[in-house]
């Protein structure tokens, strides 16, 4: 992962000369250094188990008389994470998003039903799946996993119709912001600092590295002056790279840019993403918790004498192979005993009779006996089975091998493995999943906070954005004429638009409807996401599904729902239970089982049949809607005219 990144957070920056005064830029880069002293320890140990899981030539750590440094042979390391990763961490979750209070509301299930669409197109547009199995292996690798939610403007190339000086009308094409993406970084473990405290809960301050080139950092900080240079160690860097701090101060709310070399800060910022608990990040994940520090240990700490004395004997059990060989002497007189031993199977050699008869074979024939190294190596694999054991214990790759069943074993046997397998491992996935929650709470957030209805439609699907439609005008009522209520053709025609009227009075009020219901799911979207709605993802979804116990599961599911309806409709139908009341019995015993969106909503229309009598409706099929008749209290209260009314309104 590179960290030559945006390093702009969001379009709401403030530079006044009164924030920069307040900040000491010499006594917060003293800050960061004690910060990035207290883990310099832990980042040598990070740094040299990403070594050794890549195998590189000087990561190993083993120390021999013949040989000081020696590649590794048996690269446990490698094995535990390609084994621990997949069972921690395998498949894309998916975001369920609920209203929190659990009442039935239209609006709120239909922002909910917003919110959690595009989380699921951002997962699936920032490749959410490779980035976090990227991070969890980093995780397992170096015992803390950073993962920062990045919100970016989105631009787009328009073409803007002007005037020059001589009134001709001229195009050029100009970069419009249209809006906001927003993405997942995972942080390297060397680029970020945290305050030197015992607990998150603690932390006042956290410090991201960039190293930026020449041209992104005049693009990132236009009239600021070059710190030093810092291209470090790397003799692979061709141009010049400079360092740039970037830190989060929780306490002031604020976010500056300061660099080695500059008494003033490049930027800062107020506030920009608005989260709840101001950091990019949500807590970050670790390896091994401890409550009296916030310095990482890496797993590999924990079993590095036991995967020394692996690779010794690894490398001991090679050596020993090497020697171990079928080989011998023979007598230089016979030449024949080289035909013999070049020889294949049933396949026989002429040789002098003087030689079978006086010396035979193992007269003229000797070989090194290789039976004392048969028996160290035997001792050796033992020795080395036992230390994959102890460290298969210790890492909880025991777990995943006891999980793991065959064919010929029975039911019983392979329910009793998988649960096994999993409750060593359910504490870890928790905790993976509680840092997924965090960082699709954090991108709700900013999709209520940031997005336009355009965006949000875009993404979830569900029609938003009515800015580009202007409301159809409101339907006028014909009037009815009182002097021709005896005409029957003038009745006709007057029952022809009042049909047609009403049917444009009913498309004007659901037109109104739909718009009024979007704006209602904005302003709840906009309100607070995060108060009104639950964020969760499903359980075990990060995980490879275990088909045959899925399709088992819901099975179980139908066959309640169908058995729970079945017991109470006689109760519906013979009044002893109210409609609601059933169905209000029925979605709490499902609550804790979280059914999709559509089995709520199918659940839902569970007894709102179309009343008896309504008119047909014009369906697909073409069926006729009964002509529509004026109003009977319209008719009844007009009165009959008299003759001199007539004549009246003839004249007039």
């Amino acid at each position: 992962m590179s960290n030559e990144d945006q390093v702009s957070i969001a379009d709401t920056e403030k530079d006044s000369a009164e924030d920069i005064e307040k900040i000491n830029v010499s006594a917060w880069l003293d800050k960061i250094n004690k910060g990035s002293d207290k883990e310099s320890p832990w980042r040598k140990r990070a740094k040299r188990c990403i070594e050794i899981y890549r195998d590189d030539a000087d990561s190993s750590q083993v120390n021999t008389d013949t040989d000081k440094y020696r590649k590794s042979s048996f690269n446990i390391l490698w094995a535990n994470t390609e084994t621990l990763l997949p069972a921690l961490f395998s498949s894309v979750p998916k975001p369920d998003v609920r209203n929190r209070f659990l009442n039935q509301n239209k609006i709120a299930d239909m922002a909910a039903d917003v919110i959690e669409k595009s989380l699921t197109y951002l997962m699936d547009k920032n490749k959410f799946e490779r980035c976090m199995k990227s991070g969890i292996k980093s995780h397992l690798l170096t015992g803390r996993l950073v993962s920062r939610v990045r919100l970016e403007p989105k631009f787009e190339d328009q073409i803007i119709q002007d005037v020059d000086m001589e009134g001709n009308l001229i195009e050029r094409k100009e970069e419009i912001q249209v809006g906001h993406n927003v993405s997942i970084e995972n942080i390297a473990y060397d680029s970020f600092t945290v305050e030197p405290v015992e607990t998150w809960e603690e932390v006042t301050w956290i410090e991201f590295k960039a190293t930026l080139s020449k041209e992104k950092y005049k693009q990132y900080f236009p009239g600021k002056p070059l710190p030093a240079v810092s291209n470090g160690n790397d003799q692979y860097i061709t141009e010049e790279k400079y360092k740039v701090h970037e830190v989060w101060d929780k306490t002031k709310k604020r976010v500056f840019f300061i660099a080695e070399g500059i008494s003033e800060p490049l930027k800062v910022m107020e506030d920009p993403l608005k989260f709840e608990d101001f950091f990019p990040i949500p807590e970050p994940l670790y390896s091994i918790e401890t409550s009296n520090t916030l310095v990482p240990i890496p797993e590999y700490t924990i079993y590095q004498e036991q995967a020394i004395e692996l690779e010794e004997i690894s490398y001991r059990i090679t050596d020993l192979v090497r020697v171990c060989k079928f080989i011998g002497v023979y007598d230089a007189t016979q030449a024949s005993i080289a035909s013999i031993l070049k020889s294949r199977d049933s396949q026989f050699v002429a040789v002098t009779s003087n030689m079978i008869r006086e010396l035979g074979i193992k007269g003229v024939l000797d070989f090194v006996d290789v039976t004392p190294i048969v028996r160290v190596l035997q001792q050796l694999y033992v020795q080395r089975d036992q230390i994959k054991s102890i460290i298969y214990e210790v890492t909880g790759v025991s777990d995943v091998i006891r999980g793991d069943t065959v064919a010929s074993e029975t039911a019983t046997a392979q329910n009793i493995k998988s649960k096994w397998a999993g409750l060593r491992l359910r504490d870890r996935r928790a905790n993976i999943n509680r840092f997924i929650v965090d960082l699709l709470r954090m991108q709700a957030h900013l999709l209520g906070s940031f997005f336009s209805e355009k965006q949000l439609q875009e993404m979830s699907g569900v029609k938003l954005d009515y800015s580009q439609e202007p409301m159809p005008p409101m339907p006028m009522q014909p009037m009815l004429d009182p002097y021709m209520q005896q005409n029957d053709s003038y009745m006709m025609e007057y029952s022809q638009q009042m049909g047609k009227f009403q049917e444009a009075q009913m498309a004007y009020q659901e037109e109104l409807a739909k718009r009024q219901e979007a704006q209602a799911v904005m302003d709840m979207i906009k309100n607070d996401v995060l108060c009104n709605y639950s964020i969760d993802i499903e359980t075990d979804s990060t995980i490879l599904a275990d088909m045959e116990s899925e399709t088992q599961k819901r099975a179980m599911l139908v066959s309640s729902i169908t058995q729970f309806i079945a017991t109470s409709a006689p109760l519906v139908q013979s009044g002893a239970m109210p409609m609601e009341t059933a169905k209000a019995l029925l979605m709490f015993a499902l609550q804790t089982a979280k059914i999709p969106r559509e089995l709520e909503d199918a659940i839902d229309m569970i007894g709102k049949q179309q009343p008896m009598g309504m008119p047909p409706q014009i369906g697909m099929m073409g069926a006729a809607q009964p002509m529509p008749q004026p109003p009977p209290n319209l008719i009844q209260n007009i009165p009959n005219p008299t003759n001199q009314q007539l004549d009246a309104a003839v004249l007039q």
